[in-house]
């Protein structure tokens, strides 16, 4: 059995994850990972069924946004 890849994501800045998120059409899942220093941050999208990391439509690494290039419909 293959394991979830995570999807593609591209650099954005603060505002434009935030504008991202609050766009988004489904309820997401915040999760943070504190084993890194910074703690990484991700959004998921749990609604259709993918687990972590494929569920994954935006991060925050303590230094740079990311979120998918072509969000799930």
């Amino acid at each position: 059995m293959n394991a979830p890849q995570a999807p593609s994501m591209h650099r954005v800045t603060k505002e434009e994850c935030q504008a991202f998120l609050a766009a988004y059409p489904r309820p997401l899942e915040r999760d943070v990972f504190a084993a890194f220093e910074p703690p990484l941050v991700t959004w998921n999208d749990f609604a259709q069924g993918h687990v972590w990391p494929a569920s994954v439509v935006a991060s925050f690494n303590g230094e740079h946004y990311q979120i998918v290039d072509a969000p799930p419909d």
